[in-house]
């Protein structure tokens, strides 16, 4: 079936898809703090995607933010309402979730995204792998520190120190590449496969092992979501499925890892049998924290299992970087600040790490996003994320596109992925990294829930009114 040519509104999405992706992958690292903010900018100001209701929206949001902080600063005297609002901005990539985009989640929309990534990926891949081959030629292998230097646009000439520029590079290209093998029709072209398999290069020469394994874990988990209680085997449906392509992916994947990057595969049962040794001496900050936070922290604290101690005053990056420990953030126009209990049980983890691995990677850290999230919002913020991935996994699974018959597949897998990006670092506060997922799996659950209705080829007519949907989830217009 055919679709029709993109709106004028959906052309303005896509215009900002592009300086999204570009603000992302661009050499000015501090721009991607703002990314969430200017990408739901451009789309009420320029693509005017419902307008007035999204203006409403964000501002009872952001109402309900000051709000719930100033409970947290009545109940707990320590809050500082300055890290509750830089918490904000760190965490804004969760505001694109609050975007209704199912008037123009259509067929033409995901077909010309999947363009765009498919150009920047390859764009992105090539100058990757030639930044592997200088770190090849540098080094004499691919692995240990010759990944530092694969990071694409966002640092072209690898001149700069490191700053987990490559772990940036390997996120952002390996969601693009679950986008791209998303919207591929059931038959991939030869160029598709090309870029696919290009863009795998690139990302295992980054070297970031963990992105590499939370893939496949989230690949795995996805299939056995997918099987249903009565399977017909039958060739076409396997392949139209896309379990023939992502099998072809995960060996490929293992194959180039186990050539390129052997010593860090070697690495691995070490770093793994560090980080489960658990207790308070655990040979792990990250371990230790964990363990002080769920055990300790709750003697002090009493509310914050169930609450937390309030937004940015525990182990989020908000709070790192208020406390001028962490990515400099001395530097902002305010004094530095720490939460006492953070102090105790977060930074100390942190000093220590610093000192006795100046060369220590994430798998270390003493903060990630599931442990931030449970150290400022108690089991209710944990169980509210948890309710989110599993109302998003159960439209994955139930929904069907005819268009792009792997799209429900690779959003399982993204999702899952970003859910499993958490336990390593505080990758949910880092936009850079992190907002492009957000976006794409916003844009996929829009997508699937229309098919899930019935209304995949079903768009709006070109018309000044606005767009709405009825009680069975079908598009009609409203005139203005």
């Amino acid at each position: 079936m055919t679709s029709n040519p993109l709106s004028k509104r959906e052309r303005r999405f896509v215009h900002v898809f592009v300086l999204t992706l570009a603000i992302c992958f661009s050499p000015l690292k501090a721009m991607a703090f703002v990314a969430p903010f200017v990408f739901i900018a451009g789309l009420i100001f320029y693509a005017r995607i419902s307008l007035i209701n999204h203006l409403l929206k964000y501002a009872m949001a952001l109402l309900s933010f000051v709000g719930i902080s100033v409970i947290y600063f009545l109940l707990m005297p320590e809050v500082d309402l300055f890290n509750a609002l830089l918490f904000l901005v760190t965490a804004g990539s969760f505001l694109v979730l609050l975007y209704d985009l199912r008037s123009i989640a259509t067929v033409a929309l995901l077909r010309r995204i999947s363009i765009v990534a498919l150009i920047f990926v390859l764009i992105e891949s090539l100058l990757g792998i030639g930044q592997g081959m200088i770190g090849f030629l540098r080094n004499g292998r691919f692995d240990i520190g010759s990944g530092d230097i694969v990071r694409g646009t966002i640092d072209p000439l690898a001149t700069a120190p490191p700053a987990a520029s490559n772990v940036m590079f390997a996120i952002l290209l390996s969601t693009l590449l679950i986008l791209l093998f998303g919207t591929s029709p059931a038959r991939l072209s030869p160029v598709r496969l090309a870029v696919l398999g290009i863009g795998l290069v690139a990302w295992v020469l980054a070297s970031v092992m963990h992105t590499l394994f939370f893939f496949s874990i989230a690949t795995v988990v996805s299939l056995i979501l997918m099987v249903r209680l009565v399977w017909t085997v039958r060739w076409a449906r396997w392949r139209s499925s896309g379990f023939l392509a992502l099998a072809g992916i995960l060996i490929c994947g293992g194959l180039f890892a186990f050539a390129l990057l052997p010593n860090n595969l070697q690495l691995t049962p070490y770093l793994l049998r560090l980080t489960f040794e658990f207790g308070t001496d655990s040979p792990s900050e990250k371990t230790r924290a964990t363990y002080n936070t769920l055990f300790l922290l709750p003697q002090e604290a009493p509310l914050q299992p169930l609450i937390g101690l309030g937004p940015g005053q525990y182990s989020s990056r908000a709070s790192l970087i208020r406390s001028g420990q962490y990515l400099s953030g001395g530097r902002l126009p305010l004094p530095n600040h720490v939460h006492p209990l953070a102090e105790r049980y977060i930074l100390s983890e942190w000093y220590s790490f610093l000192i006795n691995r100046p060369n220590g990677g994430s798998t270390f850290f003493p903060f990630y996003s599931w442990l931030s999230t449970y150290g400022e919002f108690g089991w209710m913020g944990v169980a509210g994320v948890v309710t989110l991935i599993l109302l998003a996994l159960r439209t994955f699974r139930r929904a069907r596109s005819v268009e792009f018959p792997r799209l429900h597949l690779a959003m399982t897998i993204l999702l899952l992925y970003v859910a499993l990006l958490g336990v390593q670092d505080n990758y949910w506060e880092i936009a850079q990294a992190i907002f492009p997922a957000f976006l794409i799996l916003r844009v996929g659950y829009s997508y699937l829930g229309r098919c899930r209705r019935g209304a995949e080829y079903l768009v709006p007519e070109a018309t000044t009114g606005r767009t709405t949907f009825n009680q069975a989830g079908l598009v009609h217009m409203v005139k203005s």
